[in-house]
């Protein structure tokens, strides 16, 4: 039930962001759109130089933050920290690009990004593997900038 309440408050909240967004969506869209798309790449700028701090500087501080990847959920900054700087130091090749992108403007401070990904990588004993999926993430406009809030990957695993 509490999912159901959650989902619910979701889609109230995307359509009231939506309803105002037509009014002054001329203006501020195509900036939004920009912004957020390079956002994105500036993730995967992140990651492929397996720095940790820098992936994670684009995500919300604190507990703001939910962060999905298939059926583990981190739910703050410090456990995405920790779980990222052990994921790319284990790494020491790691490259992962976009395969498909779309930024949905939910109003000038709220947008939702989604793609596809590809991944290959090699750890630091030498073993190749890769992965494919699709991201999600919800980002929010604030002083620091756009922050990512809420981010959910599903993935399974390829050849390398």
């Amino acid at each position: 039930m509490r999912r159901l309440a959650l989902t619910s408050a979701s889609l109230l909240l995307l359509t009231a962001c939506r309803a105002t967004a037509g009014v002054a969506s001329a203006g501020w869209e195509p900036a939004t759109v920009a912004e957020l798309s390079a956002v994105a790449d500036s993730i995967l700028v992140a990651a492929r130089a397996r720095d940790a701090v820098r992936f994670t500087g684009y995500f919300a501080p604190g507990d703001e933050l939910t962060y999905v990847i298939n059926t583990r959920t981190l739910r703050s900054h410090a456990a995405l920290s920790a779980a990222f700087r052990s994921l790319l130091g284990a790494q020491r090749e790691f490259d992962v690009r976009w395969t498909d992108r779309h930024v949905a403007v939910l109003g000038p401070e709220a947008a939702v990004f989604t793609s596809g990904f590809r991944t290959a990588a090699r750890d630091t004993s030498g073993v190749a593997w890769g992965a494919r999926g699709v991201v999600t993430f919800v980002a929010r406009r604030g002083a620091a900038g756009w922050r990512v809030v809420n981010w959910h990957t599903s993935e399974v695993p390829t050849p390398p």
